[in-house]
């Protein structure tokens, strides 16, 4: 299924003895955007608490619930490492290496599960934020193009295939999708990704509809990319 990032923040988490938290964040390997870590509040209002758990502790999502269906207990989450957010996402890598005796805190490499005897591959994953790279300013070959808004995640392989991407002015903006095997380099420090396209390419991308029939379900029935029904 393909989801809208911003479409699933804010979805509950449902532990095996019951439901606990809010999705909040994804942090994504930096070299294949297949999602590493989804980062959870389960704190409250006045007591903010972000803690990480794996990419594979997720089991399925529940859209009409809206729910994340996890492998873990509600303790098991409540003990995953606790993030903060205000830190660089370089220093998370200490936390996650901390924790690595705990099996459901271990990340996924290039889509496989990182073994724990093999736990110095952690070192090599470029760990990012998605919610820090919304914003970031797009570049072709030849020209600016726009800003990332949001991004389209495969709920089959926990993986980004799309960036979507705003261009236009105020009055008259349009939202394309951008693959990502389009990225030529990013620059973290400054946030600004440059894609392998010339401006007057950029009619050939696909137009991001949010409402489109993309996610076709068993009865035939299909799925927006906000996992609404879609006509």
């Amino acid at each position: 299924m393909e989801r809208s990032f911003k479409s699933l923040t804010h979805y509950g988490l449902g532990a095996i003895d019951g439901e606990i938290g809010k999705i909040c964040d994804v942090y994504v390997d930096g070299a294949t955007w297949h999602i590493c870590y989804w980062i959870v509040d389960t704190g409250t209002l006045l007591d903010q608490r972000k803690v990480m758990i794996a990419a594979h502790s997720v089991l399925g999502i529940e859209c009409r619930n809206k729910t994340f269906e996890t492998s873990l207990s509600r303790n098991q989450i409540k003990d995953s490492p606790v993030i903060d957010t205000n830190k660089a996402e370089s220093n998370q890598q200490e936390i996650i290496s901390d924790h690595f005796r705990n099996y459901w805190f271990l990340p996924i490499k290039h889509g496989v599960l990182l073994d724990k005897e093999a736990n110095r591959g952690i070192s090599n994953i470029n760990l990012r934020s998605l919610e820090v790279l919304l914003s970031c300013k797009i570049y072709g070959t030849d020209s600016y193009l726009g800003r990332v808004i949001d991004y389209i995640l495969d709920t089959k392989y926990w993986k980004i295939d799309y960036l979507i991407i705003e261009i236009g002015g105020l009055f008259r903006s349009q939202k394309v999708l951008i693959p990502i095997k389009l990225i030529n380099t990013i620059n973290w420090t400054v946030l600004v990704i440059n894609i392998n396209m010339a401006k007057k390419e950029f009619g050939q991308l696909q137009c991001y509809d949010p409402q489109g029939r993309v996610n076709i379900l068993s009865d035939g029935s299909f799925l927006d990319y906000h996992g609404r029904p879609a006509s």
